[in-house]
Parts: C-alpha cells; sequence; structure tokens
C-alpha cells in the first residue's frame, strides 16, 4: 500500500495518535502491511483502521484511512482540522 496524504504519514511504535513517533513516511511511499486488524479510529474525520507496517527496515503503526492500494489515485490534503479527499 501507499501513502496517501500528502506531506507525511506518523509511523508509531502502537496505534494510536497518542503513541511514541518512529518516523515520518513521505506520500506516495509503498509501505508492506504486516497486520490489517487493529483498532478502529477517525483522524480530521477520515475512517479507518490502523494497521501495522513495515518500512525501511522499521516496524510500527499507521492510520490505515490514510493508505490506498497501489496504482489508485486519491489523496488526501490536511487543512486544518479536516483531511480533504482529491
Amino acid at each position: 500500500m501507499q501513502v496517501a496524504v500528502l506531506g507525511e504519514l506518523a509511523l508509531r511504535v502502537a496505534p494510536g495518535r497518542k503513541s511514541n513517533f518512529i518516523r515520518a513516511i513521505p506520500y506516495g511511499a509503498t509501505v508492506q502491511v504486516i497486520d490489517r486488524f487493529g483498532p478502529d479510529d477517525i483522524a480530521r474525520g477520515v475512517e479507518g483502521k490502523w494497521y501495522k507496517v513495515s518500512y525501511r527496515g522499521k516496524t510500527g503503526w499507521v492510520f490505515g484511512g490514510f493508505l490506498r492500494e497501489v496504482g489508485e489515485e486519491h489523496r488526501y490534503r490536511l487543512k486544518g482540522r479536516r483531511a480533504v479527499r482529491y
């Protein structure tokens, strides 16, 4: 899967926005999904689950609502407290 949010997506130690930060994953980067069954969440108005992923030798959790399948074209731009899909 690929990062679909313009800018960066946070890779975290555990599911949740308050979990410790590991590293930033840039827009368009491909991640390897290990687990798609993390907890449900809503981030900036987007519903999704937390996914356990691997990226450049680091394993952690990202908000799956901001991922897309490789080849899909949609993306998100963060505007204030909302994410706008286009």
